[in-house]
């Protein structure tokens, strides 16, 4: 009997597969949503610190933490918030809160993202006056996108053989591309003249890959790939 049992518990149990949702962070200028019964994996390891996770309420609940990889599970449709501390040795960091809404499966309908390539030219750098100035949309431009499922490690040129490319989009300049995708995490890679152009890396365990986003589930995300080689910083 107790076998059985443990199979079934195991079966139960979101560890038994993948998360729905990994984020390393809270994602920005985007609502961040879940669905209920969905499984959300924050993985938040950095080397010499350590993270808590605190005030943690509504539609949320703490399954297992594993150092810095915190595993929640959307238990009832709602707002949910948290906060996480980040202790540096003797020094506690801002805390930084997340909000999160856990959708019910019909509000959790229809995600999908709106992609645009633009080109940032001059001075970007951040001023106190302007501190998102970095961010600044730029001139939009046509271009092509190679869309992928999920973290796509650097290579030295465009693979159309790649096992995770979903679609090559052809962007006009003038209409971002429309598109519906499941709730998950993608990569879009601007290439112009057949070359890769960076837009941020991000390295995890000695492995480096591209910047990526997450699409949330009844969302469209916003996604903006940028040609950063004619900026100032």
């Amino acid at each position: 009997m107790w076998p059985i049992l443990m199979t079934a518990l195991l079966a139960s149990s979101p560890q038994a597969g993948e998360p729905d949702l990994v984020l390393h962070g809270p994602a920005r200028d985007t609502e961040m949503t879940l669905e209920k019964g969905d499984w959300l994996r924050i993985d938040l390891t950095r080397p010499s610190c350590d993270w808590e996770l605190t005030e943690l309420s509504g539609g949320l609940a703490l399954v297992e933490q594993a150092g810095n990889v915190f595993d929640l599970e959307a238990t009832r449709v709602g707002a949910a918030s948290f906060t996480m501390l980040l202790h540096c040795g003797e020094r506690t960091l801002t805390p930084q809160p997340w909000s999160v809404t856990v959708l019910s499966a019909r509000q959790a309908r229809g995600s999908g993202a709106s992609i645009r390539a633009t080109e940032l030219i001059g001075n970007c750098s951040p001023t106190i006056e302007q501190p998102d100035r970095e961010r600044r949309p730029g001139r939009p431009i046509a271009a092509q996108v190679h869309l992928f499922h999920g973290e796509v490690g650097v290579m030295e040129a465009p693979d159309p053989a790649h096992p995770a490319l979903l679609e090559v989009l052809e962007l006009d300049g003038t209409a971002p591309a429309e598109l519906e995708l499941e709730p998950g995490r993608y990569t879009a890679l601007l290439v112009r003249d057949g070359a890769i152009i960076e837009d941020g890396i991000r390295s995890s365990g000695g492995v480096r890959s591209y910047r990526s986003f997450v699409v949330f589930p009844g969302r469209t995300t916003e996604v903006v790939v940028r040609d950063k080689r004619r900026a100032e910083y």
